[in-house]
């Protein structure tokens, strides 16, 4: 736990006559861009929580189709009327990047992604099946690093398919490597070493 969160304890005073330490749940926040009044589930990532349309979240991924079809439990407590699914393990800054391309903002932006966005959107496309994503992040991937010589001649050191600032180099072949091990790309790595 790093010095800047909170501790998840009570603090005891000196007068308190109470001994027992006892565990605070953690604060949620709503999301900013991604609560939306209409939404008819809440999805809990850390301490964010995201107010999203379930038939929207089926559409693109079969994972979460399965769970939404699945009926409630009797008790289930709810949230302003919706049950709360929380995702363990997940970024709440990765839900960031991902909902941003589900819900874009702008009408064909054209703008090439930075790596940690293309990332967060890469990993959490395979772990919930979101293949259409993870279809455009891997073309970007493969495209950036071919497996073939005269690609590999157009592209080599120019970073044409996604932002990798210049001081940045060396670090982002660093987690391309551990990304593409992470999730079997494996046919980029050749390209990425060199």
């Amino acid at each position: 736990m790093s010095t800047s969160e909170p501790s998840a304890k009570r603090q005891t005073t000196e007068d308190s006559d109470d001994d027992d330490d006892y565990l605070v749940p953690p604060i949620t926040s709503r999301s900013v861009d991604y609560w939306f009044e209409d939404g008819n589930v809440i999805l809990q990532v850390q301490q964010t929580q995201f107010r999203l349309s379930k038939s929207i979240l089926s559409m693109h991924s079969p994972i979460f189709h399965s769970m939404f079809s699945l009926s409630l439990p009797e008790n289930e407590p709810l949230c302003e009327g919706c049950p709360v699914v929380v995702l363990s393990g997940d970024a709440s800054e990765d839900w960031e990047h991902l909902l941003g391309v589900i819900f874009p903002k702008d009408c064909f932006s054209f703008e090439q992604p930075y790596l940690h966005q293309i990332s967060a959107i890469l990993r959490l496309s395979k772990k919930y099946d979101l293949a259409g994503f993870r279809k455009y992040c891997v073309e970007r991937f493969k495209a950036e690093f071919p497996t073939k010589l005269p690609q590999f001649d157009l592209v080599m050191r120019s970073w044409t398919h996604f932002c990798v600032r210049k001081d940045e180099e060396f670090e982002a072949c660093v987690q391309i490597t551990n990304l593409a091990r992470e999730l079997g790309l494996y046919s980029i790595l050749p390209t990425v070493f060199l």
